[in-house]
């Protein structure tokens, strides 16, 4: 079997496992209880896989397939996103549970900042609820498991479309290192860690094709993407703590910009360093 008609098997092998496995988390999320936490997580980092699964498909296909998948993946882009402020929530729950952070915080301000995190998440998971049910949404993953079962492409225009796709994710990436490289924050940051998790995404989707691209011979992001990560928490939690009335004098975002400004600091060393670029 051809190389290409290989991967084009495995391509749709893996969309539609991607699709079993997002449909396993949307039966778990008609139970009373909802998502737990981990699931919770574990639903975003689905619906981000299929955002990128999506733009592959909208590649491969033509006509009103190719006009459908980027429907279909802009209503993803948006679910992902009410996903990933719960998750946010998530993370500032637990945060505010560390000692050495519950310790720079008042007492009062931090009882109010669990009640209204208590709230927050209840409204964030009646939401997610409406959406993960709606009919455009199911029937959105119904579509796409046809288009995955009944995709072909031959090699020429199969590989012509990977590399296009190829090329996207890395120039993503570039820009956002570049930028982030001349004005650091944790925000240009945190947008080159989408675009690393991308292409990670695809290298991970199609294996044969990473092995030959040059973010594979620089091998793993894994290290980077951690220390963003916890960039972006401490981040999330500053915007959402300072909003909040305190009794004392201090001031909670300068202590939390420092916690930063010492993440941040340590990224751009590493990301300056040998073998960076």
């Amino acid at each position: 079997m051809p190389r290409e008609t290989a991967t084009l098997a495995g391509l749709r092998r893996s969309g539609l496992g991607r699709l079993d496995r997002l449909e396993g988390l949307l039966s778990k999320a008609d139970r009373p209880e909802g998502l737990t936490g981990e699931e919770v997580h574990g639903l975003h980092r689905e619906l981000r896989a299929l955002r990128v699964d999506l733009g592959l498909l909208a590649r491969l296909s033509c006509g009103g397939e190719r006009a459908r998948a980027r429907t279909e993946r802009e209503r993803v882009s948006r679910m992902a996103r009410r996903v990933g402020e719960l998750r946010d929530r998530t993370v500032v729950g637990e945060l505010l549970d560390r000692p050495e952070i519950s310790s720079r915080i008042p007492a009062v301000t931090l009882e109010l900042a669990h009640h209204l995190l208590r709230r927050e998440e209840e409204v964030g998971r009646a939401l997610l609820q409406t959406l993960l049910t709606s009919t455009g949404f199911r029937r959105g993953l119904r579509w796409e498991r046809r288009a995955w079962s009944r995709l072909k492409a031959g090699p020429p225009s199969f590989r012509r479309a990977l590399e296009q796709e190829q090329r996207f994710r890395s120039h993503r990436t570039r820009r956002a290192l570049k930028r982030a490289r001349r004005r650091p924050s944790s925000r240009r940051l945190h947008r080159l860690r989408r675009a690393l998790r991308n292409q990670a995404l695809l290298a991970g989707t199609l294996p044969a094709l990473a092995r030959t691209g040059p973010a594979a011979r620089r091998g793993s992001p894994d290290w980077i993407q951690r220390e963003l990560g916890r960039l972006h928490d401490v981040e999330v939690l500053r915007r959402w703590i300072v909003r909040l009335p305190s009794p004392s004098e201090e001031d909670l975002d300068s202590a939390f910009r420092a916690e930063e400004r010492r993440r941040l600091a340590r990224i751009l060393s590493a990301l300056s360093g040998p073998g960076s670029r």
